[in-house]
């Protein structure tokens, strides 16, 4: 980072889009270390209605907002958020942009190359690594031999301009990729879509380099949400529940096997996921999920959207 970044330790921050999550993040960026410099959303009248909730300024363009900050949040729909990064990119703002990066795997190697060529942060918003069971469990985790994850929700009625994989699996394949320290070397999947035009069920077992398998389960069309993760490993075994943060550990002892639970309390994921970035865009640190990250994340969910629809032409079926 070069000094200019470094001299301000208060950047001033522009919110890019406050729908569902976007307010959210305004929300978090207002009660801040940060400057917030103001938000802006194509929906005036809800960018105005935020805005009074929070006491905090509306641009009527994104010119006007970079104008105005350091950094942005990129939080509009996922389909925009390559337009809206590259801009932001190009002008010199640091970005934290929502998962996933983009929906496209050369998008993406794009907007790191960008970030990269201008000494910039790019940010990726995978929340759920700032997930205070989480990170209590992932002291306790050390090469994982297999990994079980469910994550199923009711449609939300947004976020469809993507497929499950993108909209929530890329959560957990994330989380899998940093725990594994490496990308898969054999992929099975098979997917349905339910709700939408595109895939909203998908399940996914993965295999790697030294035999171990993460199978992942994501649904956006269940009638109750679960975002649970088990992992086993020689010596223990660890169930995190991510939606009450509680964890259970079963580990081997000389006295044999103890199991311990456990409820976890700590600040709002999306608090310390801006924290993190702010962190970054002041010290030059690199972010806990980078946009090399996000990037190496949205291939693999690339991939298994393709297999799926390979397997799927193979039966003569459609989604």
């Amino acid at each position: 980072m070069d000094s200019s970044s470094k001299a301000s330790p208060y950047p001033r921050i522009g919110i890019v889009g406050v729908g569902h999550l976007g307010r959210h993040h305004a929300r978090v960026a207002s009660q801040s270390s940060a400057s917030v410099g103001g938000i802006f959303d194509i929906d005036e009248p809800r960018a105005y209605q935020v805005a009074s909730e929070l006491g905090i300024r509306v641009f009527s363009t994104l010119d006007e907002l970079l104008d105005h900050s350091d950094a942005v949040v990129v939080a509009t729909p996922a389909a925009s958020h390559f337009a809206t990064a590259r801009i932001a990119l190009e002008e010199r703002k640091h970005c934290l942009v929502e998962k996933p990066l983009v929906t496209d795997p050369v998008a993406a190697d794009t907007l790191v190359s960008l970030a990269r060529r201008h000494d910039l942060v790019l940010a990726v918003g995978h929340s759920e690594r700032f997930n205070p069971a989480l990170e209590h469990a992932d002291q306790f985790i050390r090469n994982p031999l297999y990994v079980e994850v469910t994550r199923v929700a009711p449609f939300p009625g947004r976020g469809a301009d993507v497929d499950v994989v993108k909209d929530l699996m890329v959560h957990d394949l994330e989380i899998v990729l940093h725990w594994m320290g490496s990308d898969p070397v054999e992929m099975r999947a098979v997917g349905v879509a339910l709700v939408t035009d595109k895939v909203d069920m998908a399940n996914v077992r993965l295999e790697f380099a030294h035999g171990q398998v993460a199978t992942l389960t994501a649904s956006r069309a269940s009638p109750a949400p679960m975002r649970v993760i088990r992992v086993f490993q020689r010596g223990g075994y660890a169930s995190v529940d991510m939606g009450t943060q509680k964890i259970r550990f079963v580990r081997q002892t000389a006295e044999g096997l103890t199991t311990e639970e456990t409820v976890v309390e700590g600040p709002e994921p999306l608090k310390a996921e801006l924290d993190d970035f702010l962190e970054a865009v002041r010290t030059g640190a690199r972010p806990r999920v980078s946009g090399e990250d996000g990037a190496r994340v949205l291939r693999l969910a690339h991939d298994i959207v393709a297999h799926i629809d390979s397997r799927l032409s193979r039966l003569g079926a459609s989604r």
